[in-house]
Parts: structure tokens; sequence; C-alpha cells
């Protein structure tokens, strides 16, 4: 309806959102990110889909949030299986507002790096106000 179209959805009601990149395979030597949050099970979630675009195989993942204008932190490890050479994965990431404050400019954008065995990567994503409250 009219209120799902101008993002006013209920604080409980799970939602898909289109994924965004937010790394690009250039800069992340082979890996790009597609990520959104969402509200899910009553809480936040992000989800994302690691695409492996380099020549070897990626392993070993894990995430970390700088601070960020709302506290947003991974609340759990990010579980996701090795990625073959041009494959990708899916993955769900809890998120808690745990975490360190610090106002960001632009307000909803989060930075965060992403290890892997072959290195670690920086981006940023930008969180729907709608996910928050």
């Amino acid at each position: 309806g009219i209120n799902a179209e101008y993002g006013f959805l209920s604080r409980n009601q799970p939602t898909t959102r289109r994924l965004r990149r937010c790394a690009a395979c250039g800069r992340g030597k082979g890996m790009e990110v597609s990520a959104t949050f969402v509200r899910k099970n009553r809480g936040i979630s992000m989800e994302m889909t690691i695409a492996n675009k380099s020549m070897m195989p990626m392993s070993g993942f894990a995430i970390q949030f700088n601070k960020n204008s709302f506290g947003l932190t991974p609340g759990a490890p990010l579980n996701v299986n090795p990625i073959p050479a041009g494959s990708s994965a899916n993955a769900s990431l809890p998120i808690v507002t745990t975490g360190p404050v610090m106002k960001m400019e632009p307000l909803l954008k989060v930075q965060m790096a992403m290890k892997t065995n072959i290195d670690v990567f920086y981006f940023e994503c930008t969180v729907p106000a709608y996910v928050l409250f």
C-alpha cells in the first residue's frame, strides 16, 4: 500500500528491500558486497550478498563496524562459508544498538571493515531510517 511505498512500515513488519552495492570489486580486490538493513524478528538485520570476483577462494570472514550515529554493531559473528572464485553467497547478520556512538555525516552512514583470507576491505552502507524506529 501507500505506507510501504513511502517507507512507513510498522516496527515489527519484516520487509525486503533491494540490496545496494556497498563495496565494488575494484576497490575490494575482487570482493563485491551488496547489502541493506531490514527489520526482522523484532530486531535489525543486515542482509547481504558477497560476490567473489577474484581468482581465488575467499574464506575467514569477519566484520566490524566503526562508531556510528545509532551505535549499530554486529550482534553475532559473520557466518559465511568459503566462497569459490566467481561465486557469491548470501548472509544475514543480526545487528544490535549497543556499540559506540558518534554522530556521522550523513547521519545514517555506517562505515565497516570486512576481513577475509585475502585482505581487509573497507566500505560503507546507508541504513534506511525505518529500521531504527
